[in-house]
């Protein structure tokens, strides 16, 4: 949600009476392949090799309806979810 959503939503609810739905949950979707690489770890471990694809945001305002889909392609959001899948992976392997 927007500051400028919000400033429309309370200038409409001032002059016309009536509340302006404004978005409220983002949710985020994903496509992820995964494949045996071949190649063990130190631990012994098959190593696996991770396709993400079709990255996409799914909005839903405060009545509860779907405002926008939008697909993303930014390197950075590709770069920083592998960043965290990396790093939960690697939690998971060492149990913590």
């Amino acid at each position: 949600m927007s500051g400028g959503q919000i400033a429309v939503a309370v200038l409409a609810a001032v002059l016309t009476g009536t509340v302006t739905p404004v978005d409220k949950t983002q949710k985020f979707r994903v496509s992820l392949v995964t494949r045996p690489s071949g190649d063990r770890n130190v631990n012994g471990r098959d190593l696996k090799l991770v396709c993400a694809s079709d990255l996409s945001a799914m909005v839903w305002n405060t009545d509860n309806q779907v405002t926008r889909i939008e697909a993303i392609d930014e390197p950075a959001i590709y770069q920083e979810f592998f960043e965290k899948l990396s790093k939960s992976a690697f939690l998971e392997a060492q149990q913590i």
